[in-house]
């Protein structure tokens, strides 16, 4: 009986490495969308807006308690047919001092590909005034990119998700 269960957990572990491998093979490997580009590519009259998003780093719930978050900003490429610039994403606090800017230089996003930012829930430093200013360009006119803030977390077994959509503030 012994040698018999051996047998059948050996066959078992076999058959479980095998589906392992077959179903890596059907993972698509990870490839950025983007690209860096050099600023003096940013063409001065280009398409393009200044986009506000709001980002909640923690929120109060009951008892006073505060509930960590963790935000992940998305900038969406909605063209089929060009490439969009990302000049700018900064992170602000809640009193409007700027906490992290995320690129050293403008990249390029492909055709209808996403772009995004995490905050940890660990990281509570923007307060729950905190916001993203994104600044894109495109060489060409094309459709506004959806730029939203997805944020989440859990407290006990209550669990807390929202979004919040971009708000044009200057257009190019």
């Amino acid at each position: 009986m012994k040698i018999l269960s051996i047998i059948i957990l050996f066959q078992l572990v076999s058959l479980l490495s095998c589906t392992k491998s077959e179903s890596q093979k059907d993972q698509a490997p990870v490839v950025n969308a983007y690209t860096k580009i050099d600023s003096l590519q940013v063409i001065n009259n280009s398409k393009g807006q200044t986009v506000y998003i709001p980002i909640y780093s923690h929120i109060p719930v009951f008892n006073k308690e505060i509930l960590s978050l963790r935000a992940i900003l998305s900038v969406r490429n909605t063209s089929a047919k060009e490439n969009l610039i990302i000049a700018k994403i900064d992170y602000y606090d809640t009193n409007g001092k700027l906490l992290k800017s995320y690129l050293d230089q403008p990249i390029s996003l492909a055709k209808m590909a996403t772009y995004e930012v995490e905050i940890s829930s660990l990281d509570i430093s923007g307060g729950t005034g905190a916001n993203f200013i994104v600044k894109w360009d495109s060489m060409s006119e094309i459709s506004s990119p959806i730029i939203e803030s997805l944020m989440y977390g859990a407290n006990g077994h209550h669990s807390y998700s929202f979004i919040s959509r971009g708000q044009i503030v200057e257009k190019h």
